[in-house]
């Protein structure tokens, strides 16, 4: 192990092995765990996986339920054993991957996995009986170099494709510490993205590297969260606008210390309805291919689509559809670059590696520009960007429009093949209780009249009342869905 990464797997053994075992290092929304207790099930899992012949060298694909303490242990046991572990999906080639071990819990039904024939599988149900847990976690090596692939990240974005992403233990271990450094006063950190999503991974690990406390607040009440009074809580704006919803109102002595929204566009409303509940709030721009971009203290003159400077470590450019560097100012397509960047997805059965991965840098998909004062503004991305028999339209403008309108609790604009098979512009909207649906489209059309950016062709012909929007588990909508399902309706 490298000296960077050889510490880092230290302060994760001595998060586990010293400090008073009752306290409780993580809560879920159903359950809490100790030191002592956490601590049992990981060397219980380390035994489970050794006996499978897991460790250096190994791919374990798991499947455990996303509110499960046994996904914030296979994080840690990984980085303890060096064993490369991706989730479970039905859309991912285990060959892609090089699975070797196909892991679930004893509650989970096994997935039929493509390429999985032959991976031996493992059931992991703790029993309390691994033995000497202090022994069991000290003998462990540790990754065998900073380049050996650690987690595989799953990401789908909008294109409903999920996507392979290596990850290499010496560039996660950075993530990891920058993120410690960014934030050395947070001890009670908390997230309303999944246990197994790059933000529930760093978060466990830091935590127990700290000896702090992590909230694996997925699908947790607010109330929940609020009783846990974290130190940092970051979520996506839907999950966001969810939090504020079930809290309710709050006195300014309630308000939480601080947030982060990421994973979509922070409107200037949920911008404002944030700072009446948290006395810091901040959004985070990012990709889990090349880390953290960008991150922002929000203030009261916040204009959405602005997310900071670029961090050193990460350059960005706007780039024209030749992709030749454009002038400040000039909207564009954004590539990004780091020395921590992967260079491509494992598995390329749908082409995404050409269209991301071009010349060293990484498309993320966004279009956006840099604003004189060197400042990043993220316009949309190229799914967010519609276009409507020759009108091109910003889906995300759309949608902050609906979702402002009275009785309106969510929205998303999308594409429905109309005559000739041009595009016609529709929408789907989850109604506030008590609003029908032809005075929630009255609002809509005021809403529209009322606001300067909008243009006629913005105004969806066709609207479709819905329970959810489809969105994915980052909070971003998911318009070819929402496409498929106005056509099944009609």
């Amino acid at each position: 192990m490298t000296g960077a990464i050889e510490t880092f797997v230290q302060g994760i053994r001595s998060g586990l092995l010293t400090g008073d075992g009752d306290a409780i290092v993580i809560e879920l929304p159903n359950a809490f765990f100790t030191r002592a207790q956490f601590r049992d099930i990981v060397a219980e899992l380390v035994v489970t996986l050794r006996s499978a012949g897991a460790g250096r060298g190994s791919t374990v694909v798991y499947q455990f339920p996303n509110t499960s303490v046994f996904q914030s242990a296979l994080a840690v046991a990984a980085y303890l054993l060096g064993f490369s572990f991706v989730q479970a999906k039905q859309a991912i080639d285990c060959r892609d991957v090089g699975a070797t071990h196909y892991l679930k819990g004893a509650e989970s039904k096994e997935l039929p996995l493509r390429g999985a024939d032959g991976i031996p599988r493992v059931v992991f149900a703790p029993t309390g009986s691994a033995g000497n847990a202090a022994e069991i976690i000290g003998s462990c090596p540790g990754p065998e170099s900073g380049d050996a692939i650690g987690p595989i990240m799953t990401s789908s974005g909008t294109t409903g494709m999920p996507k392979a992403i290596p990850i290499r233990f010496g560039d996660f271990t950075t993530m990891c510490t920058d993120v410690m450094a960014s934030m050395p006063e947070v001890v009670r950190r908390a997230s309303l993205f999944p246990n197994g999503s790059t933000v529930g991974i760093v978060s466990i690990l830091i935590s127990l590297t700290i000896g702090g406390c992590y909230f694996g607040a997925f699908k947790a009440h607010a109330k929940q969260i609020a009783a846990f009074y974290p130190d940092f809580l970051i979520g996506s704006p839907q999950q966001l606008v969810m939090f504020m919803r079930e809290r309710g109102p709050v006195s300014p002595d309630q308000r939480l210390p601080k947030v982060a929204s990421s994973g979509g566009l922070l409107t200037a409303p949920l911008a404002q309805a944030l700072r009446q509940h948290f006395d810091v709030v901040s959004l985070m721009y990012g990709a889990t291919e090349v880390g953290g971009v960008a991150n922002l203290i929000v203030g009261p003159d916040y204009r959405p689509g602005i997310v900071g400077v670029p961090s050193p470590t990460c350059d960005v450019e706007i780039v024209g559809s030749d992709d030749q560097p454009l002038p400040a100012g000039e909207v564009g397509q954004i590539r990004l670059r780091s020395k921590s960047m992967c260079h491509g997805y494992l598995g390329d059965s749908d082409g995404h590696n050409e269209k991301a991965f071009r010349d060293g840098w990484f498309y993320p998909g966004d279009f956006g520009r840099l604003l004189p004062d060197g400042r990043l503004q993220i316009e949309g991305r190229d799914t967010d960007h519609l276009n409507i028999g020759g009108v091109k339209v910003n889906a995300l403008l759309i949608d902050e429009i609906m979702a402002s309108a009275e009785g309106v609790q969510d929205a998303a604009c999308f594409l429905l093949p109309g005559q000739f098979g041009v595009g016609q512009l529709a929408a789907m909207l989850v109604h506030e209780d008590g609003y029908d649906a032809e005075t929630v489209k009255k609002n809509i059309a005021a809403a529209f009249e009322a606001d300067p950016r909008s243009r006629p062709a913005m105004f969806p012909r066709q609207v479709f009342s819905t329970n959810k929007v489809p969105r994915n588990e980052n909070g971003k909508v998911m318009r070819h869905v929402a496409t498929r399902l106005a056509q099944q309706a009609m």
